[in-house]
Order: structure tokens, then C-alpha cells, then sequence
């Protein structure tokens, strides 16, 4: 009886081991890199910090000293901490940091996680977050950058550095460019006509023609490209050309007016009753009509504010025509 009672004690001792070897967990927290017990070429789990990190052997690191590390980066190099180093700025000389990469210390007494490069100089660099002590002289530390994955020819993931094989793709602003220079290849979608899908604030693509030029609309979003002409005008008084519209500006982009008289006429446009563009319109006889283009809607209308015209001598016939958007911009 006593030998079955301490059978079951032992069962009872046993099941949370099993319950993990049956969990298949290939993972194990280990924040301070302890050793783990497991003989050479035998099956093991892998280290992770608390915060589920994984952790990684830099190349040319002498085992025991890996670091945390997040998914997809690469290593740049590793680097020693000179005089004058603090919590959060790092001297040394000729160091290869670029803005937004992870340093991590590989000596044990400075391992205090993942900070990120905040501004560079040519030897020295700043990190957020601090660290907690200030390194001593000659700390090693590994300079990291974050990358993203892609696929070779054989859908296998790999990494690379904002690009393929490890190739920087990010640079400073007004940085020089240098002949090699990689970057990340932007696609957009041809389109045999304008069109669109989606809701304001939605990812979107860039649309390109058949021959793989870019579309661009030069005037405001989602707006009708319209053309009107006017009543013909045989007085002085203000003759309209586009309507106004409640809670819209008219924004004209081309006029034409002809003038059937046999002499020449100043004309003024206005917005409202405001002059905004004055010209002269000529004969008939001397020309078939005044024209003009405004470029993106270069002249335009208050809000719910009519576009016309006046002619200073009283003409036979004149007609202006323009083409013309609303917007509420």
C-alpha cells in the first residue's frame, strides 16, 4: 500500500514536466542567459526574453553572449563604448549607426535591452530609451537595422535591409546620393481609363497609362470638368457666364469670348461684381476671338459667387465661353 501511495505522489510531481514536453513549446524564458543543461548535438529549446524576444548570436560573437533581437533585422557590426559615453549618448569614433537602428550591449554588466538610435554625428550617436547606468570604457555593443521580409525566386523569406541582401534604402534628408544607392521599388496599377475604389482615408494605388505614365489630376479631388457660354451681350451691364452654387467656388480655366462688332472692346471679367481679369476683345473683322487659359483654375469665385463679365463699349454681339469646376476648397 505504501509502495502505490508513493507511486501516485511521484505522478503527481511529474505531470507539470509533462505537460509541457507534451505542450511541444519550442521556447524558454531565460533573461539572464543562464546555461540550460542540454548536451551538445541533443534536442533544445530556444532562449526568450520576458517580453518573448528571441534571442540571437551576432556574427563573430563568442557564444553565451547573445542578445534579445526583433524579427527582421540585420547586423551592421559590433562596436566598443569610448570616454565621455553616457546613458544616452554613445562615443565612437567612425561608427557605422544610422538614424532609427537597435543597439543592444553585449557585455553582460551593460545588457539592459533594445534602444533605438535617435540622431547621429561622426562619432558618437543618441539612444532612446536611456539606459540605465552609464557603460564603462570599451563596452561592446551590437548596431542593428531593422529590415523587412521578401521572397527569392523560391517563395523562401529573407531579409533585407529595406531591401534586398542587406542594402540600405533608407538615407537622411539631403544626404548625398552615391552611385549604388538602392531603394524600394514603388509599383503603381495601369489603368486603361480614370477610376477608383474605396472610401476617403483607404490605402490606395497609383495609376499609371499603358505606357506606364503616371495619372495626375491638376485641380482639386473629385471634381467635373464643365464648359458653359454665356447670353450674347449687347450692353454694358454684367452679363453672367457661370452660375453660382451654394457653398462652392467656380474656379475657370480657359475663356474664349467673340465679338461681332466692328471694334475693338475692353472686356472685364468679375467675380461678382468684382473685376478680377480685363482684356481687350477684338473686331471680328481683325480677329476671330479673345482667348485665355487659368491654369488649375487660377481665377475663381467666392463661395456661391457668380462669374461674369462687362463689356466697356457697347458691342454688337459678344459671347464668352469657359470651361470651368466647383469646389467646396
Amino acid at each position: 500500500m505504501k509502495i502505490k501511495n508513493l507511486l501516485v505522489v511521484i505522478a503527481f510531481l511529474l505531470l507539470p514536466a509533462l505537460a509541457q514536453a507534451q505542450s511541444g513549446s519550442p521556447f524558454f524564458r531565460n533573461d539572464n542567459l543562464d546555461a540550460i543543461g542540454v548536451a551538445n548535438n541533443t534536442r533544445s529549446v530556444a532562449s526568450v526574453s520576458s517580453k518573448g524576444e528571441q534571442f540571437y548570436l551576432p556574427s563573430g560573437t563568442a557564444p553565451g553572449t547573445a542578445i534579445a533581437y526583433p524579427s527582421f533585422v540585420n547586423h551592421v557590426v559590433n562596436d566598443t563604448t569610448e570616454a565621455g559615453t553616457t546613458v544616452s549618448t554613445i562615443n565612437a569614433t567612425a561608427h557605422a549607426a544610422q538614424v532609427g537602428d537597435i543597439v543592444q550591449f553585449i557585455t553582460a554588466a551593460s545588457r539592459y535591452g533594445v534602444s533605438y538610435v535617435q540622431t547621429i554625428s561622426a562619432n558618437s550617436f543618441t539612444i532612446y530609451p536611456p539606459l540605465p547606468v552609464v557603460p564603462t570604457n570599451c563596452d561592446v555593443f551590437s548596431i542593428d537595422r531593422p529590415a523587412f521580409p521578401y521572397l527569392d525566386a523560391n517563395l523562401s523569406v529573407k531579409s533585407g535591409l529595406y531591401g534586398p541582401n542587406g542594402a540600405t534604402a533608407i538615407f537622411a534628408e539631403d544626404s548625398v546620393h552615391a552611385s549604388g544607392d538602392n531603394g524600394i521599388q514603388v509599383l503603381g496599377r495601369q489603368v486603361a481609363a480614370l477610376g477608383g475604389s474605396g472610401a476617403t482615408g483607404d490605402n490606395t494605388v497609383l495609376n499609371t497609362d499603358p505606357d506606364g505614365r503616371l495619372l495626375v489630376n491638376t485641380g482639386p479631388p473629385n471634381v467635373a470638368n464643365l464648359y458653359v457660354c454665356s447670353a450674347a451681350a449687347t450692353t454694358t451691364a454684367d452679363t453672367q457666364i457661370v452660375a453660382a452654387l451654394a457653398s462652392n467656388k467656380a474656379y475657370v480655366t480657359a475663356i474664349s469670348c467673340s465679338n461681332s462688332s466692328a471694334v475693338n472692346s475692353i472686356i472685364t471679367f468679375k467675380r461678382g461684381t468684382t473685376a478680377v481679369w480685363s482684356a481687350t476683345v477684338p473686331a471680328m473683322t481683325v480677329q476671330a476671338a479673345y482667348t485665355m487659359n487659368f491654369p488649375n483654375g487660377a481665377v475663381y469665385t467666392a463661395v456661391n459667387e457668380a462669374f461674369n463679365f462687362a463689356m466697356t463699349t457697347t458691342a454688337t454681339s459678344t459671347i464668352c465661353c469657359v470651361t470651368y469646376f466647383y469646389s467646396t476648397n
